[in-house]
């Protein structure tokens, strides 16, 4: 069941958008805003997560794998490529799932 409560390294669902800005596509992501700023701002930094894995990766992405200690509570399915490169300002109120954590590591 997805919880509710976000937080910096919060693993959620929400509507990210295309580079385009003209659509977006129900996707994860992860929280970076501090959680002490958390109350304070309308909006939060997301971090965009894929399941697709290019064939190259930049030096910038990161994966995580299943084997990770911080992948069962990442609530991913898939090995997973973060794409620091592909940041987002987003309205927290459409957050539409919140089902993980990244843990400590993926937070700094």
């Amino acid at each position: 069941m997805a919880q509710r409560i976000v937080r910096r390294g919060s693993t959620v669902l929400v509507r990210y958008p295309f580079t385009d800005l003209c659509n977006t596509k129900v996707r994860p992501a992860v929280v970076l805003t501090p959680d002490h700023l958390m109350r304070r701002l309308d909006d939060v930094l997301c971090l965009f997560v894929s399941s697709s894995i290019p064939a190259e990766l930049l030096p910038t992405d990161f994966t995580l794998e299943p084997g990770h200690s911080s992948f069962p509570g990442a609530g991913l399915k898939y090995r997973s490529v973060f794409r620091t490169h592909k940041l987002a300002l987003l309205d927290k109120s459409p957050v539409l799932a919140c089902f993980g954590g990244t843990g400590s590591r993926y937070n700094e």
